[in-house]
């Protein structure tokens, strides 16, 4: 269980297998076969949001954003094929953009690595080919390092996609896993964009469990980052420097419904300050509430509400964004 739990899969499917051939029945027993067989299981995630804040720092007002994965059943290596989608739509000026990125490909799990390795096309504002990969490397239980690449990459604003401009993304970040209740990283991600502009981004986190019992849950998160971006006239937010330092706290109520099935309740609150060169700083914050259904091992469903107060060049801004998402395992 164990070797599972942190991706070493290589003869632990044989081993498995065999102790279920060999050994008396048994609760142990039981849990470790069900662990395999829900670990192997494909799986469709969705997930979507929708923000209507009009602040030039979005892909743009009225944004809607959804991801759909399709993962198969993993093999004996523990390697897998997926297919993904991603669907972007908003407004700017009157007008209605729209962009989409499908993609299939293959996870190798090579423990203590894994290789990510995904081509596909654009559609819409954006019809080139793409090419995505990531490489993550486990040094120990603790650290992971990881590589990664996007050409053609979806997060390319919007904006840019409607003046004709496309962005690659490079992304070099290192996890720290103190414990269950304890976790960070930090990272450096530059965006190479068609119009010359090239942003430089560092950030790190940390995430900590509070307090965890019976029914509640209270966690903790710190989140540090800042970017450069070269002077060149755009559409899209492109402050030259800007930096943010934020802190959130969320207070988890789980309500157990019956064997493996729970209802649980979150309610987030966050603050910060944001500094952007010439405009100075100002406070940030955030408020948001969600639900969570959990039907174990076959069904989970979340959707949420937020409002939050960003700033763009100077100007405060006020924004309600909605989300969802719902995983189901094919058992």
């Amino acid at each position: 269980m164990s070797r599972l739990d942190r991706g070493d899969w290589r003869g632990t499917v044989a081993a498995i297998e065999q102790h279920a051939e060999e050994d008396p029945p048994s609760v142990s027993l039981d849990s470790l076969t069900r662990q395999l067989r829900e670990q192997r299981a494909g799986r469709l995630t969705v997930k979507g949001t929708r923000g209507d804040s009009t602040g030039s720092g979005v892909q743009s007002s009225r944004d809607w954003r959804y991801e759909a994965l399709l993962e198969a059943p993993r093999n004996d290596a523990g390697s897998r094929f997926f297919a993904q989608r991603i669907g972007l739509f908003g407004e700017f000026d009157g007008d209605s953009l729209h962009a989409a990125y499908t993609a299939a490909g293959y996870e190798f799990n090579l423990y203590p690595a894994t290789l990510k390795v995904a081509i596909g096309e654009g559609a819409q504002l954006n019809d080139d080919p793409l090419i995505w990969g990531e490489f993550a490397y486990a040094f120990s239980d603790r650290w992971t390092g990881i590589v990664s690449a996007e050409i053609n990459s979806d997060e390319t604003p919007l904006r840019a996609l409607r003046d004709g401009i496309n962005a690659n993304l490079y992304r070099f970040e290192g996890r720290y896993r103190r414990d269950e209740s304890g976790m960070g990283g930090a990272g450096l991600a530059l965006m190479d964009l068609d119009d010359g502009n090239l942003r430089r981004a560092i950030s790190g986190y940390w995430t900590e469990e509070l307090y965890d019992h019976d029914e509640w849950a209270v966690t903790g998160q710190l989140f540090a980052g800042a970017s450069k971006n070269d002077d060149v006239e755009a559409s899209y937010f492109n402050p030259r420097r800007d930096a943010s330092v934020s802190g959130e706290l969320e207070v988890g109520y789980t309500l157990p419904l019956g064997y493996r099935k729970t209802f649980i309740q979150t309610l987030s609150v966050g603050g910060g300050s944001y500094w952007q060169e010439d405009y100075g700083s100002d406070a940030t914050w955030s408020i948001g509430y969600r639900h969570g259904w959990e039907f174990e091992p076959n069904v989970i469903f979340e959707y949420g509400i937020n409002r939050q107060k960003s700033v763009y060049d100077g100007v405060p801004e006020y924004g309600n964004f909605i989300s969802a998402g719902v995983e189901w395992r094919f058992l």
